[in-house]
């Protein structure tokens, strides 16, 4: 349960992707490393449950952890599935990862998706304000976004990420306080 809540805001980090001019950056061939080890990139197009969409990869240690499968489209970038082996997730209809841009401090948005087997996810998301940010491949000024992920077994996460518009998650900070920075983007 918690390694699919580190998926989903995961996909927050990465799905800084894909619409208006660049502004979410959604391009195969796009790569993100973290001072985690994971390697964030989208591998390709494809298509899922009749949805045109671009695969992002997430490895660790060379090793294939995951892939998530993101769409834009007029109302921004959306999380249709997910897969962590053999096992895909459908979100039905899919999460808002980000709503159409441009980001503004104070906007909120809310998904909740059918999983399957009669569960629900609900991801709560807010631009809490601004920050500059000082990292490996630069200095930054990023929104920064809270997402609640609430399942229905009752658990919850709440992490912070740190978004540059056309640039993508430079930084995470995960309730234990935990913090992973972008250590280079290709």
């Amino acid at each position: 349960m918690k390694r699919f809540i580190i998926v989903v805001l995961a996909l927050l980090l990465v799905s800084s992707q894909a619409q208006q001019g660049g502004y979410f950056p959604l391009k195969v061939g796009m790569r993100w490393v973290y001072s985690s080890g994971e390697i964030q990139e989208y591998a390709r197009e494809d298509t899922i449950f009749n949805t045109k969409v671009v695969v992002m990869q997430r490895t660790v240690k060379d090793q294939l952890a995951g892939e998530d499968y993101l769409a834009a489209n007029g109302t921004g970038v959306n999380l249709v599935a997910s897969r962590s082996g053999q096992q895909v997730t459908r979100y039905n209809p899919p999460i808002i990862i980000y709503p159409k841009a441009p980001l503004k401090v104070g906007m909120q948005w809310q998904s909740t998706a059918d999983i399957g087997g009669g569960s629900k996810i609900t991801i709560a998301t807010q631009v809490i304000g601004t920050a500059g940010v000082k990292i490996k491949p630069g200095r930054f000024n990023a929104f920064i976004i809270r997402s609640s992920v609430y399942q229905a077994d009752g658990s919850t996460a709440t992490n912070d990420l740190y978004f540059v518009p056309s640039v993508g998650t430079v930084r995470y900070v995960y309730e234990d306080g935990n913090t992973i920075d972008l250590v280079s983007r290709k």
